[in-house]
């Protein structure tokens, strides 16, 4: 049994406030068509699938090591984002098990951790906790690397990236935090 989310529509034109400008204008160029459109009182809001937004934001033009800032949805908390995910630390615990925990970051710095438990499978990170990134409750939903401009995403396809060498995850809110 597959781990990765069930695939989800979310809204790929709404670019968040903390954004890089130039990495949300090669964002936007580099998107294909919607999945779906939706208008709503003359106002159209376009849907894409995880893998379209995540594939347009692999192609964007890097630092030197991280990615732009790119974050989507117009709240407090972004709904998805872009980050590179860099093993720092690993910790054997009581019961006998191993936890690695992953440091996400882009050029504005760190956005949090992924915190994985137990079995060092890809699978299982698409279930890993997201910790201390924003005031909402993340996943990773999207993976990939990324190899002198060749990217191999995580069910095995490949496709072309500008972003510096280095594995990539898009990052999701699963929902709000409670105070």
């Amino acid at each position: 049994m597959s781990t990765k989310p069930a695939t989800c529509l979310y809204d790929g034109t709404t670019i968040h406030e903390d954004s890089e400008e130039s990495a949300a204008l090669e964002y936007l160029a580099a998107l294909g068509k919607p999945a779906a459109e939706v208008t709503v009182d003359g106002k159209s809001t376009r849907y894409y699938r995880s893998g379209d937004i995540f594939r347009a934001m692999l192609s964007l033009e890097g630092g030197f090591h991280e990615p732009p800032a790119l974050l989507l949805g117009a709240h407090h908390a972004p709904e998805l984002f872009l980050a590179r995910i860099t093993p720092y630390d690993m910790k054997l615990l009581k019961k006998g098990g191993r936890e690695v925990q992953y440091l996400l970051s882009n050029d504005d710095g760190d956005l949090g951790n992924v915190c994985q438990e137990g079995i060092f499978a890809l699978e299982s990170l698409f279930e890993a906790r997201v910790k201390r990134s924003y005031n909402a409750c993340y996943r990773v939903i999207e993976y990939a690397e990324i190899s002198c401009g060749n990217v191999v995403h995580a069910d095995g396809t490949t496709s072309r990236g500008r972003l510096p060498d280095g594995a990539y995850v898009l990052v999701a809110k699963v929902c709000d935090r409670m105070a």
